[in-house]
């Protein structure tokens, strides 16, 4: 081979060189505190990830794994954690987060979720809805999303401690257990618990995990739901400062299993909401009754809405019952209770119950049906 011949092939031989190294720089995964941007604004980058896997890597090891279908690289002991308790220890110190604790699981099983201070928890399925609504016919029953199904963030209960204030979000988990919000005490300080994109499918583990040793005495094993705590069963006059709310949005419920025999249990917050909700009485174990949802006296603004949610092949009556009080004595005179209940674009499919489908108790207020 000539002289020229063989400059020329180690010109293109490095050419070549040089092409890989520029699509290997390309490609490289992203970090996740550098690059990721939420485009909803929900999960900043300042979010820690949660993973068993974690566990067998060494602190200061770069870590990569998916979220939202995209592979980052995380930094073990820095933002990436084998288990929430070391994440939650980590994330109180660190001085890049400014506002709330954010987690992010990982799919697979994390036992007991117990919440003792303003969080958002993200599961896999944080933006994804375990409702599927069939696109040509929304009035027919919706399906289980298959994605949930595919892959889960799996929790036995979801326990909100006493200690929380504020606000509190979970997103996109599956519930295999209860869902407890017994312990805050009472408080004129305004908590929101919101609860996204949540399955509730009851099995054998979660409900080996139920126990009964709430404050108020009312965290009974026949409800799936209880929220039961001291500031929603005050009776005395400071109730009227309770600013509590709570809502579900896109929750499901899949499976419920002895002894559960109702959904929620009685005092709630004053403020409660179920939007985009699914409820079928021919699931694998069903309730005698949704709930008895009561405020107590001296609350004196008070509202449910229930909107946008699907109930369907109900066979018996009275399945939610809302009960509120007359008057209450605020200082020296009495005042009306104003409790509104709202009813919005709901679709009730396939209900051959006899008697009412909600049952209303001493409500004075507003009520909007429509």
């Amino acid at each position: 081979m000539s002289r020229t011949k063989r400059v020329l092939a180690l010109v293109v031989t490095a050419l070549m060189a040089l092409s890989m190294l520029t699509v290997i720089t390309f490609a490289a995964t992203p970090v996740f505190f550098n690059d990721y941007v939420d485009p909803n604004g929900v999960i900043k980058n300042t979010a820690y990830m949660v993973n068993a896997a974690v566990g067998s890597y060494k602190s200061g090891d770069a870590y990569v794994t998916e979220w939202d279908g995209t592979a980052y690289q995380f930094t073990v002991g820095k933002n990436a954690f084998a288990d929430i308790d070391s994440a939650v220890s980590a994330a109180e110190v660190d001085p890049y987060i400014e506002d709330r604790i954010q987690l992010m699981l990982a799919s697979g099983d994390f036992g007991e979720l117990r919440i003792s201070s303003s969080i958002d928890i993200f599961g896999v399925n944080w933006n994804n809805s375990p409702n599927t609504v069939n696109p040509e016919d929304p009035t027919l029953p919706w399906t289980y999303n298959p994605d949930w199904t595919d892959s889960s963030t799996n929790v036995t209960n979801i326990v909100i401690e006493g200690s929380v204030n504020e606000e509190v979000n979970v997103w996109g988990v599956k519930v295999t257990g209860r869902i407890y919000d017994n312990y805050r005490p009472i408080s004129s300080a305004k908590t929101v618990v919101r609860f996204k994109n949540i399955a509730m499918e009851q099995d054998d583990l979660g409900v080996s995990t139920f126990y009964d040793n709430s404050p108020t005495g009312r965290a009974y094993n026949v409800y799936a739901i209880s929220l039961w705590n001291s500031n929603a069963s005050n009776g005395a006059e400071s109730a009227k400062y309770n600013a509590d709310e709570t809502y579900f949005i896109n929750f499901r419920l899949v499976k419920l299993m002895t002894p559960c025999t109702r959904l929620i249990d009685e005092f709630v917050s004053p403020k409660i909401t179920w939007e985009g909700c699914y409820f079928d009485d021919t699931m694998d174990g069903w309730t005698s009754n949704f709930g008895w949802l009561k405020w107590k006296d001296y609350m004196t603004d008070c509202s449910a809405t229930i909107k946008g949610c699907m109930f369907a092949n109900y066979f018996m009556k009275d399945r939610w019952q809302i009960e509120s009080y007359n008057k209450n004595k605020v200082g020296n005179s009495f005042k009306e209770q104003y409790s509104e209940l709202n009813i919005v674009d709901n679709i009730f499919y396939n209900n051959v119950g006899e008697g009412t489908f909600f049952l209303l108790y001493l409500l004075t207020g507003f009520l909007r049906y429509i």
